[in-house]
């Protein structure tokens, strides 16, 4: 999983934006043209679960609300989600 991170409301600047774009893009098109991989000799079969964004109203649960990708969410419900349950 490719995850963002923002404080305080801050939204993805596009460079930013362009960048885990094309990660994401590449890192997807590399697993469906290959389902297993040889790193140093281990098979290795990727599970990808996309580029999300999490965005904290301010800085934490405490103060403020916190979303993933755009919708709202508890800290029970992003450690879930961080958590691949």
């Amino acid at each position: 999983m490719l995850l963002e991170v923002k404080r305080k409301g801050a939204p993805v600047k596009r460079h930013q934006r362009t960048t885990l774009h094309l990660l994401d893009k590449l890192i997807r098109a590399g697993i469906e043209a290959r389902e297993v991989f040889d790193v140093g000799g281990i098979e290795i079969r990727p599970q990808y679960y996309g580029l999300h964004l999490v965005t904290f109203q301010n800085t934490t649960f405490e103060d403020g609300k916190v979303y993933f990708d755009r919708q709202p969410v508890t800290e029970e419900e992003l450690a879930r989600i961080l958590s691949f349950k």
